[in-house]
């Protein structure tokens, strides 16, 4: 009986390492599916093109005349004040005045020297405009007073005669109506008689300022145009300054009136 117990006991102790080398070590599979996430592209938002901005005049005299034309012999057709703008339309060929459209649509014109301009660079020039209108004639008058004489220039002009019938008419402008203090200031006339130029009459200008008066003189050229300039110093802001011009020629005395305010 004991050598039965000892084998039994010996074969179980060999089974019990068989056992053991029995259980499953083999690890579960895990049946996890790979996620795929699809992001679907979002639609790009068009970025809107932004709107050029137009050119606008600011103007930056105290009172601006605005111009049938781009030129002093062009009538005045309304005046602006400082820090008005107004949008341009487009430059003359020299660049000297800017047409811009009024608030009833009119077109005029006021030179570059009394305006601030933005974005100039997309103003075209303009080339189709139209010839000032000619001025309406003036009627003589007599000189008073001593006549100042006028300087010979180097090549003195040869006088011309028109017909004896020739109606004769005057102009006269300045090139800046608002010009800053101790700026100088150029008046011109010009004499056409039966639309023919008049050289070598002689011109005179009395200016009148607030409290004196200053006077110049010029000679007309070969297409009946006189010009002559003084420095206006400190002439008082605001107010308007008188230039009183006469042209002699034939006998008789021509006159006209032009004048600038400074600023």
């Amino acid at each position: 009986m004991k050598f039965r117990y000892k084998f039994l006991l010996f074969v179980l102790l060999l089974a019990l390492p068989a056992l053991a080398c029995g259980e499953d070590d083999t690890p579960a599979s895990s049946d996890s599916s790979n996620s795929v996430s699809e992001s679907t592209p979002s639609e790009s938002t068009p970025v809107p093109t932004p709107t050029p901005a137009l050119p606008v005049i600011t103007i930056t005299g105290t009172r601006v005349n605005i111009r049938s034309g781009p030129g002093t012999n062009y009538p005045v057709i309304q005046t602006l004040d400082r820090n008005d703008t107004m949008p341009a339309t487009g430059f003359n060929p020299g660049k000297t005045w800017v047409q811009i459209e009024l608030p009833d649509s009119t077109l005029g014109w006021v030179s570059t020297s009394l305006v601030d301009i933005d974005n100039s660079d997309k103003l075209d020039t303009i080339n189709d405009i139209p010839p000032a209108p000619i001025a309406t004639s003036a009627p003589p008058i007599a000189t008073s007073g001593p006549t100042t004489s006028v300087p010979s220039p180097t090549i003195a002009p040869q006088p011309t005669s028109p017909p004896p019938s020739a109606s004769c008419v005057i102009t006269a402008w300045v090139n800046d109506e608002t010009p800053a203090q101790r700026q100088h200031v150029y008046v011109y006339g010009k004499l056409l008689c039966g639309e023919q130029p008049i050289v070598g009459a002689p011109m005179h200008v009395v200016w009148h300022y607030k409290s004196t008066t200053e006077t110049c003189d010029g000679v007309t050229d070969a297409s009946g145009t006189a010009a002559c300039e003084r420095s206006i110093g400190r002439a008082s802001k605001g107010y308007y300054v008188r230039l009183d011009l006469t042209i002699a020629h034939g006998g008789q005395t021509y006159y006209a009136t032009t004048g600038f305010t400074p600023q």
